[in-house]
């Protein structure tokens, strides 16, 4: 029978054996704070001088450079770039030792921390956490390294959600963090003034009303650029991404949305569009406005509608809206429902003359829409002068008819229903609170919090939904209104008689021309209709 025993051989190095060829270790030191504020850069500073004055006490160590990221967050590495310019030293050699404070200055994100420490580890280059009292060339570091790097993730995803917790609270109290001197048209002193800035504002003023008047966005731009007017990057070419931003955005009407994004992880640090996922707040006259609030939610009203042009059943893109002619988008055809487009026609003597054509004709033809008729432009100028005639010489008639299509009252009744629900939400938030702190005390169980927590959110839900319908409701009805007074303004300001109708004055008058048939033809404002014979 075999008599099996076992030799061990002892190691003769370490595994991880540090660089001691030299007669003195590259020693470099990391610091980090993660704010900019003045105590913090006090903090910075003394964590330099420190780790200077230990590394040239020391006669076996040789300085290299103190690495420091002043104000830079701890949960990436891709955002600190003397951290990275430290780690590329390592890898070139230059570099056998690293000492940092704690594990939270080098990096709150365990992983990140963990890779970096295993990838110096194989090169043979240790990293000293002081505060730990951790050296990565141990063989126990791992395990402990792993653990405190957990504590300082958790405790980064604690101070992020306090911070969350802070800006939600002042969100409701009214109160903005946003720096203005990242708005077009607005600036900011150092005392966190907000005030206007003259030639912007002037641009902005221009988008807002062109937009009303009928122009596209490409049109807008092209305008801006044409009088020389520098775009908000400062550059003179203007792109249609910058007049819809321009547009859509809410602080010139005097408001400021906030939460419109969200963070989910501090750990990746991904933004989010909030869809709904996170409450939004609202802050209605924060500062002074730009633009009236009316003519702000008219033009809302109006990006709605060319968004949502109607496209016929095949899909094909002939809703894309265009302000190029005066009744692009206007003309609608009885028979299908279709826009009309301009078309040229060439006549025998060769002479070019427009005509309208509906669109499902244009491209199917009879199939799709076998009546619609083939309106000439002129004609059509001279239907919409004569409408406008119509509306200047009976002018009182006009307006009575122009008024009942809103009802005025409607307003405050919105807005009342909207203050209710938003006292009623409030009240709910504070039940919320009773209800948990309830539980803690023992009062009530698991089971009966979680019941009135789903009746709650249930409300909750339902008061939201609604409060969203009043404000569409609300944007439409003040729309609606400033819709009325650029009519009025439009009709005080024209001659009594007018031979040729400007094409800015027939967006401001008209909405929308239904081709009735071959024979009729309506011009509509509203609920004023002016009917042509053809």
């Amino acid at each position: 029978m075999l008599n099996t025993y076992v030799e061990i051989i002892p190691a003769t190095k370490k595994m991880y054996e540090p660089k001691m060829g030299r007669k003195k270790l590259n020693v470099s030191a990391y610091c980090r704070v993660s704010t900019a504020e003045e105590e913090q850069q006090d903090s910075f500073e003394n964590q330099v001088e420190h780790y200077t004055s230990m590394i040239e006490a020391n006669d076996e160590w040789n300085l290299v450079e103190i690495f420091g990221d002043d104000g830079i967050t701890g949960t990436s590495a891709t955002k600190r770039p003397a951290f990275r310019r430290m780690i590329k030293m390592c890898e070139q050699g230059k570099i056998d030792l690293i000492i940092t404070k704690s594990i939270s200055r080098f990096s709150r994100n365990t992983l990140v921390t963990l890779e970096y420490a295993r990838r110096l580890k194989l090169m043979g280059i240790g990293i000293i956490f002081e505060k730990e009292k951790i050296n990565t060339l141990e063989v126990s570091s791992e395990f402990m390294l792993s653990l405190y790097s957990t504590f300082a993730q958790q405790e980064s995803e604690s101070q992020s959600l306090n911070v969350k917790m802070g800006k939600r609270s002042r969100y409701q109290q009214g109160q903005a963090c946003f720096n203005f001197n990242r708005v077009y048209g607005y600036g900011q002193d150092d005392e966190k003034n907000i005030y206007i800035v003259p030639e912007q504002a002037a641009a902005v003023k221009i988008i807002f009303s062109s937009f009303q008047k009928g122009l596209s966005m490409r049109e807008i731009a092209n305008r801006l650029e044409e009088d020389k007017i520098p775009s908000p990057s400062g550059k003179p070419v203007w792109k249609t991404e910058a007049v819809k931003r321009i547009l859509v955005n809410e602080k010139y009407a005097g408001d400021v949305m906030t939460q419109k994004t969200y963070i989910s992880d501090p750990i990746n640090k991904k933004t989010i569009k909030n869809t709904g996922d996170l409450p939004k707040y609202l802050i209605r006259n924060h500062h002074i406005a730009i633009i009236d609030r009316e003519v702000f939610d008219a033009v809302q009203i109006e990006l709605s509608r060319r968004n949502c042009i109607k496209r016929n059943e095949n899909k094909d893109d002939y809703g894309k809206y265009s302000g190029k002619y005066p009744f692009n988008n206007m003309i609608v055809c009885g028979e299908c429902g279709t826009m009309y487009r301009r078309t040229m026609w060439v006549t025998r003597d060769k002479q070019k003359e427009y005509v309208w054509r509906c669109i499902n004709r244009l491209e199917h033809g009879k199939k799709k829409c076998k009546h619609s008729p083939s309106i000439k432009e002129e004609f059509l100028i001279s239907a919409v002068t004569e409408a406008a005639n119509s509306m200047v010489t009976d002018v009182v008639y006009a307006k009575e008819i122009l008024k009942g299509a809103i009802a005025e009252v409607m307003g405050d009744n919105v807005q009342n229903k909207m203050n209710e629900n938003t006292a009623r939400l409030n009240e709910l938030n504070e039940k919320l609170s009773q209800t948990l702190s309830k539980n803690l005390d023992g009062e009530i169980s698991i089971e009966e919090m979680d019941k009135i927590f789903s009746e709650i959110r249930d409300e909750q839900l339902r008061l939201r939904h609604e409060n969203d319908a009043y404000e569409r409701r609300r944007q439409i009805e003040s729309a609606d209104h400033e819709k009325l007074k650029t009519i009025f303004k439009t009709i005080d300001e024209m001659p009594e008689e007018i031979d040729r109708l400007a094409d800015d004055n027939i967006r401001m008058l008209f909405d929308r021309i239904e081709i009735v048939s071959k024979k009729e033809m309506r011009i509509c404002s509203g609920d004023y209709v002016y009917t042509v014979n053809m």
